[in-house]
Protein backbone atom coordinates (compact mmCIF):
# COMPACT_ATOMS: atom_id res chain seq x y z
CA UNK A 1 0.00 0.00 0.00
CA UNK A 2 1.67 3.32 -1.14
CA UNK A 3 -1.09 6.07 -0.80
CA UNK A 4 -2.98 5.01 2.11
CA UNK A 5 -2.74 4.51 5.71
CA UNK A 6 -4.72 2.69 7.81
CA UNK A 7 -6.33 5.69 9.12
CA UNK A 8 -8.48 6.68 5.90
CA UNK A 9 -5.50 8.94 5.33
CA UNK A 10 -3.35 9.70 2.80
CA UNK A 11 1.52 10.01 3.07
CA UNK A 12 2.38 12.91 1.59
CA UNK A 13 3.58 13.03 -1.88
CA UNK A 14 7.37 13.54 -0.97
CA UNK A 15 6.52 9.98 0.92
CA UNK A 16 4.95 8.33 -1.87
CA UNK A 17 7.52 9.15 -4.29
CA UNK A 18 10.44 7.96 -2.15
CA UNK A 19 8.08 4.42 -1.63
CA UNK A 20 7.30 4.34 -5.26
CA UNK A 21 11.37 4.78 -6.29
CA UNK A 22 12.37 2.36 -3.88
CA UNK A 23 9.93 -0.04 -5.25
CA UNK A 24 10.52 0.79 -8.82
CA UNK A 25 14.16 0.03 -8.01
CA UNK A 26 13.36 -3.96 -6.85
CA UNK A 27 14.02 -6.47 -8.76
CA UNK A 28 9.93 -7.93 -8.89
CA UNK A 29 6.99 -5.50 -8.60
CA UNK A 30 3.72 -4.70 -8.81
CA UNK A 31 1.74 -2.11 -8.53
CA UNK A 32 -2.02 -0.87 -8.84
CA UNK A 33 -3.54 2.40 -9.01
CA UNK A 34 -3.62 5.45 -11.43
CA UNK A 35 -1.24 7.82 -10.34
CA UNK A 36 -1.21 10.26 -13.52
CA UNK A 37 1.65 12.20 -12.09
CA UNK A 38 3.59 9.34 -11.78
CA UNK A 39 2.68 7.59 -15.01
CA UNK A 40 6.08 8.84 -16.88
CA UNK A 41 8.03 7.52 -13.97
CA UNK A 42 6.39 4.09 -13.93
CA UNK A 43 6.73 4.09 -17.74
CA UNK A 44 10.49 4.51 -17.55
CA UNK A 45 10.55 0.93 -15.58
CA UNK A 46 8.16 -1.15 -17.86
CA UNK A 47 8.55 -2.89 -20.74
CA UNK A 48 4.97 -4.01 -21.32
CA UNK A 49 2.07 -2.36 -21.06
CA UNK A 50 -1.88 -3.91 -20.74
CA UNK A 51 -4.67 -0.85 -21.14
CA UNK A 52 -7.61 -2.09 -20.09
CA UNK A 53 -10.18 0.53 -21.76
CA UNK A 54 -13.58 -0.24 -20.78
CA UNK A 55 -16.38 1.40 -21.29
CA UNK A 56 -17.57 4.17 -18.80
CA UNK A 57 -20.66 1.64 -17.60
CA UNK A 58 -18.70 -1.10 -16.98
CA UNK A 59 -15.76 0.75 -14.85
CA UNK A 60 -19.08 1.78 -13.06
CA UNK A 61 -20.78 -1.39 -12.63
CA UNK A 62 -17.13 -2.61 -11.47
CA UNK A 63 -17.09 -0.20 -8.62
CA UNK A 64 -20.78 -0.54 -7.30
CA UNK A 65 -19.54 -4.59 -7.15
CA UNK A 66 -17.17 -4.01 -4.87
CA UNK A 67 -19.25 -2.05 -2.54
CA UNK A 68 -18.68 -3.55 0.86
CA UNK A 69 -15.71 -5.90 -0.28
CA UNK A 70 -12.66 -5.57 1.36
CA UNK A 71 -9.67 -4.96 -1.24
CA UNK A 72 -5.85 -5.26 -0.86
CA UNK A 73 -5.31 -1.65 -1.35
CA UNK A 74 -7.66 -0.21 1.21
CA UNK A 75 -6.93 -0.71 4.71
CA UNK A 76 -10.88 -0.29 5.54
CA UNK A 77 -14.45 -1.00 3.27
CA UNK A 78 -16.26 1.63 0.91
CA UNK A 79 -19.70 0.87 1.52
CA UNK A 80 -21.09 3.58 -0.83
CA UNK A 81 -19.92 4.89 -3.63
CA UNK A 82 -18.10 8.13 -3.58
CA UNK A 83 -19.82 10.53 -5.67
CA UNK A 84 -16.45 12.63 -6.14
CA UNK A 85 -14.72 9.30 -7.49
CA UNK A 86 -18.48 8.28 -9.86
CA UNK A 87 -17.72 11.42 -11.39
CA UNK A 88 -14.06 11.26 -11.83
CA UNK A 89 -15.04 7.97 -13.82
CA UNK A 90 -17.38 9.60 -15.74
CA UNK A 91 -15.10 12.03 -16.76
CA UNK A 92 -12.10 10.12 -17.22
CA UNK A 93 -12.73 9.14 -21.07
CA UNK A 94 -11.95 12.56 -22.11
CA UNK A 95 -10.28 14.57 -19.46
CA UNK A 96 -7.47 11.79 -18.80
CA UNK A 97 -7.76 8.96 -21.49
CA UNK A 98 -6.08 10.95 -23.89
CA UNK A 99 -3.19 11.85 -22.11
CA UNK A 100 -2.65 8.32 -20.88
CA UNK A 101 -2.79 7.17 -24.46
CA UNK A 102 -0.39 9.53 -25.33
CA UNK A 103 2.24 9.03 -22.81
CA UNK A 104 1.84 4.99 -24.00
CA UNK A 105 2.03 5.94 -27.46
CA UNK A 106 5.06 7.94 -26.46
CA UNK A 107 6.58 4.60 -23.77
CA UNK A 108 6.15 2.40 -27.22
CA UNK A 109 7.71 5.09 -29.74
CA UNK A 110 10.24 5.92 -27.44
CA UNK A 111 11.32 2.57 -25.52
CA UNK A 112 10.38 0.57 -27.23
CA UNK A 113 7.53 -0.74 -24.66
CA UNK A 114 4.86 -3.13 -25.71
CA UNK A 115 1.37 -1.74 -25.22
CA UNK A 116 -1.67 -3.78 -25.56
CA UNK A 117 -4.89 -2.86 -25.16
CA UNK A 118 -7.01 -6.11 -24.09
CA UNK A 119 -10.26 -7.41 -22.16
CA UNK A 120 -10.46 -8.70 -19.08
CA UNK A 121 -10.60 -11.99 -19.82
CA UNK A 122 -6.88 -11.71 -22.03
CA UNK A 123 -5.79 -10.07 -18.70
CA UNK A 124 -6.63 -12.86 -16.76
CA UNK A 125 -4.58 -15.09 -19.12
CA UNK A 126 -1.17 -13.10 -19.55
CA UNK A 127 -1.25 -12.55 -15.81
CA UNK A 128 -0.87 -16.42 -15.82
CA UNK A 129 1.45 -16.65 -17.93
CA UNK A 130 3.47 -13.71 -16.48
CA UNK A 131 2.89 -15.47 -13.15
CA UNK A 132 4.07 -18.66 -14.10
CA UNK A 133 7.66 -17.10 -15.51
CA UNK A 134 7.75 -15.41 -11.87
CA UNK A 135 9.03 -19.09 -10.89
CA UNK A 136 11.95 -19.00 -12.92
CA UNK A 137 12.67 -15.85 -13.68
CA UNK A 138 12.98 -12.03 -12.34
CA UNK A 139 10.29 -9.52 -13.43
CA UNK A 140 9.46 -5.81 -13.08
CA UNK A 141 5.57 -4.93 -13.17
CA UNK A 142 3.34 -2.58 -12.73
CA UNK A 143 -0.33 -3.44 -12.43
CA UNK A 144 -2.88 -0.53 -12.89
CA UNK A 145 -6.61 -0.90 -13.34
CA UNK A 146 -9.25 0.83 -15.54
CA UNK A 147 -11.98 -1.38 -15.16
CA UNK A 148 -12.95 0.30 -11.73
CA UNK A 149 -10.78 3.91 -12.10
CA UNK A 150 -8.14 2.86 -12.72
CA UNK A 151 -5.74 2.56 -16.31
CA UNK A 152 -3.41 -0.78 -16.47
CA UNK A 153 0.30 -1.61 -16.92
CA UNK A 154 1.55 -4.95 -16.66
CA UNK A 155 5.41 -5.32 -17.86
CA UNK A 156 8.01 -7.86 -17.04
CA UNK A 157 11.36 -8.55 -17.57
Amino acid sequence: MLWHNPDRTTVTRAEFDERLQRILEEDAWILDGNFARTLPKRLEYCDTVFFLDFPTDVCLEGVEGCSGMKREDMPWVEHEFDEEFRQYIIDFPAERRPQMVDALEDAAARRGVRVHTTSKAELVQALADVLSGLEVGRARACLTFIMYRYATYWASR
